[in-house]
């Protein structure tokens, strides 16, 4: 990108600013010098993610001139708030080269930062974030049956053509998954890896919710659980590759035993909407269910393990 686009993106920035009144302005030349001196090694002085140290890493330093972010509480396929940018930089990328830089950064650091890394996309100068998708600060109690329901719902929605009928990360499609840039990407073991996003439900559940931009991974609002009984029994064809007879039994009691139309389109809207985002948190806590219990040296080494995955 030249200087003088550059220069109009960092004027479009700070004219945003102005407009919608944030209290602080962010000083992006004072961004750039820490960009320079502490990012641009592994995301390059461009931001295109061809750093020095990037022939190195896997999985590849960002890419920031395309505006795609995985971790955000706006839409899939939307721009991040700058909250979302700032909490990333502050709190790192678990299994990746991204460190925490927490406690090295201060917050007007990481604003300035995060502004000058902003610059790098056109697409912050002609689009604003999307309105932030509505996402729960706590999460229920796990139950069995939450755990049960999540389970079926796994296989209703095929999850285990990624993630392996156990969350393996073995699934038939685990091999052929790439991201945006055509880079290989392979699904986390949910037995064994940690979540880049946050491992807390709460985590988890605002990354069904969200989608991974720039990955296979999708967006599931609160509609894709709005499905009832006559609408999932049937056809089980797609079960028998990843799942045995006595497997795919249990799954058609459970689809026969779950809510008819005509129960759930009796509910209120909130009543139905709780309902739905009942069914995410069931395949949260499903997810969550298939982590082994660690032993003591696996804990003592999982820091440096996952520093090189």
């Amino acid at each position: 990108m030249d200087s003088f686009k550059r220069t109009l993106i960092v004027i479009s920035l700070f004219a945003q600013t102005l407009i919608f009144g944030d209290s602080t302005i962010p000083d992006i030349s004072k961004g750039e010098r820490i960009y320079q001196s502490n990012c641009s090694g592994c995301h390059g002085m461009s931001g295109r993610g061809n750093g020095p140290a990037s022939k190195v890493l896997n999985p590849l330093p960002r890419n920031f001139t395309d505006g795609k972010y995985l971790f955000r509480t706006t839409p899939s396929g939307s721009l991040p708030t700058d909250e979302n940018i700032h909490k990333t930089i502050r709190n790192g990328v678990i299994r990746t080269s991204m460190p925490s830089w927490e406690g090295i950064l201060n917050d007007s650091d990481i604003a300035d930062v995060t502004s000058y890394i902003k610059t790098f996309a056109k697409k912050f100068t002609i689009q604003t974030p999307a309105p932030e998708v509505e996402l729960p600060s706590t999460a229920p109690e796990k139950t069995d049956a939450l755990v049960e329901d999540g389970k079926m719902l796994y296989r209703l929605m095929e999850c285990f053509n990624c993630h392996g009928s156990e969350g393996r990360a073995d699934g038939s499609s685990s091999n052929e998954l790439e991201n945006d840039w055509g880079e290989p990407i392979v699904p986390p073991d949910f037995a064994h890896d940690s979540f880049k996003g946050g491992n807390d439900p709460v985590d988890i559940y605002r990354t069904f919710s969200t989608g991974l931009t720039g990955t296979p991974m999708p967006a599931y609002d609160d509609d894709i659980f709005g499905f009832s009984r006559e609408d999932i029994v049937g056809d089980y064809s797609n079960l028998e590759m990843d799942y045995t007879k006595d497997e795919i039994k249990a799954f058609d009691t459970w689809a026969k035993n779950s809510i008819s139309g005509d129960e759930l389109y009796n509910k209120t809207e909130d009543e139905m909407y709780a309902y739905f985002r009942m069914r995410k948190w069931a395949l949260v806590y499903y997810v969550l269910d298939q982590r082994e219990k660690e032993s003591l040296i696996f804990k003592l080494f999982k820091k440096d393990y996952e520093l090189t995955q």
